[in-house]
């Protein structure tokens, strides 16, 4: 017993719960229990409901593996780690169905937490967001800070029930949003310091770090017309990490695939999604900029 209670460790995290939406549709197809179906059909159906998965699962791994090396050579961390003796708890990826599950420890010293990942986190999240929504598979999804307890390969805690409440009862239309204590993080990070952080150069340092992390992520999150939180994954700051036409043709995509599925879709659910996602487009450029895509 005693053995095993040596491996619980309690920690705060910075906790995601990404969904992709329009899975149970795709396989409701094969619920019919007493209806046969022919295996090749069985097939396709299967095919269409893993295909979104696989891109969306591969391609918040090859972004994050992207910008997490991209981070790297700065040399900050490798820099921070030598000179605190510490290192740096990966962020960990767990999947759920057709959800993707990312928890991200926070290391803090003497009451300074320290934030190297949270922006590769969410850099990772919005490109992930825009190759599923150029292909006509949104995710809704929500981001909080909270406690967590590490169990193996699990995560205990609410600091998931935070997120997984926010997708699943908050969020509503296609977007990520912000949690309040994760936000208020962002938000007053001087505040929240330890006044017994050490004052030396070296956490000085630190703490100019977290601030440029912090503002960064402050600079692709807005408030929603419904007063949320909600990541821009179509802002500026993102559209400088991909090259312009591979950004260009991403973009040309979404609009393609919203305006026809606002067109042609009779379930009525999907529309208000797709209205959403419109002027959620519509907020980043002009309408005849959109309109020139969408031809």
């Amino acid at each position: 017993m005693n053995s095993m209670q040596n491996e619980y460790t309690a920690s705060f995290y910075i906790t995601a719960y990404l969904d992709l939406l329009g899975t149970t549709s795709r396989l409701n197809r094969l619920d019919e229990f007493f209806t046969p179906i022919d295996e090749h059909t069985k097939k396709e159906i299967a095919i269409s409901a893993m295909q979104p998965l696989v891109t969306f699962r591969n391609s918040f791994n090859l972004f994050y593996s992207a910008f997490s090396k991209r981070q790297d050579m700065t040399g900050i961390k490798a820099s921070v780690e030598k000179k605190l003796n510490v290192k740096f708890p990966k962020l960990k990826i767990s999947y759920f169905s057709d959800s993707v599950i990312l928890n991200l420890p926070i290391l803090i010293m003497d009451g300074l937490p320290l934030l190297l990942e949270l922006e590769v986190m969410f850099v990772a999240s919005c490109i992930a967001c825009l190759v599923c929504a150029s292909m006509g598979w949104p995710i809704r999804g929500g981001i909080d800070l909270g406690i967590g307890i590490n169990f193996g390969y699990e995560i205990v805690g609410n600091s998931l029930a935070k997120a997984y409440y926010l997708e699943s009862k908050k969020a509503i239309y296609p977007r990520i949003i912000i949690g309040d204590k994760l936000l208020d993080l962002i938000n007053n990070f001087a505040k929240l310091q330890n006044t017994n952080c050490k004052t030396d150069e070296l956490y000085s340092a630190l703490n100019d770090i977290n601030k440029s992390y912090c503002e960064n992520v402050k600079r692709i999150i807005y408030e929603d017309f419904d007063n949320q939180i909600t990541v821009d994954y179509l802002n500026k700051d993102i559209i400088k990490l991909s090259p312009v036409e591979t950004y260009r043709i991403l973009l040309g995509d979404f609009i393609k695939i919203t305006e026809k599925t606002m067109a042609e879709c009779e379930e009525e659910g999907i529309k208000i999604k797709y209205q959403y996602l419109k002027k959620y487009i519509l907020r980043n450029m002009s309408a005849e900029e959109y309109n020139s895509y969408s031809q």
